[in-house]
């Protein structure tokens, strides 16, 4: 089965079983699903493992606050997008209970932002993740702190990959 064929398959409503190797670019598919992730934000999925991911996201004009800084809450939101991939990587569905946040740095207007995400604990009804991202200039600007409820499992995804 090819990633397309997948896609299909998952369009139609019908049940599959994403095969190990095409899991990140499964992943990368669902980023593509999500409108305020994909269109708004226009975060890309640069890589992805089981447990870990590696986002990137350009900054524009639009995300700036009224002091002409970049808003925080685009960052909160780029940090939420991470747990889509890292939930999903694991079979997991699941609701942010809570998210915190540091803001360490102030990032110019222009250039691009990269996330780097990672499970810390995959409990039964418990998911915690941790991340920072990172600006052009390799200057930390915020670490993150998630914990997500899980709510469901993802019969598609394989138990390992």
């Amino acid at each position: 089965m090819t990633i397309d064929e997948l896609i299909e398959t998952a369009r139609r409503g019908e049940a599959f079983r994403v095969p190990p190797a095409l899991m990140p670019d499964y992943i990368r598919w669902l980023y593509t699903t999500h409108r305020a992730v994909h269109e708004l934000l226009c975060v890309r999925v640069d890589d992805v493992r089981r447990g870990e991911i590696w986002l990137s996201m350009p900054v524009r004009a639009d995300y700036t606050n009224s002091g002409g800084f970049l808003y925080g809450g685009i960052l909160a939101a780029m940090a939420d997008a991470m747990s889509l991939g890292l939930i999903a990587g694991v079979g997991r569905s699941a609701v942010t209970t809570h998210l915190s946040m540091n803001f360490v740095k102030s990032h110019p207007i222009s250039g691009t932002l990269r996330l780097h995400g990672a499970i810390r604990h995959n409990g039964g009804r418990l998911l915690t993740l941790r991340g920072e991202i990172i600006g052009e200039s390799g200057a930390l600007l915020s670490d993150i702190d998630i914990a997500m409820t899980v709510v469901g499992r993802l019969p598609e995804v394989p138990e390992d990959w």
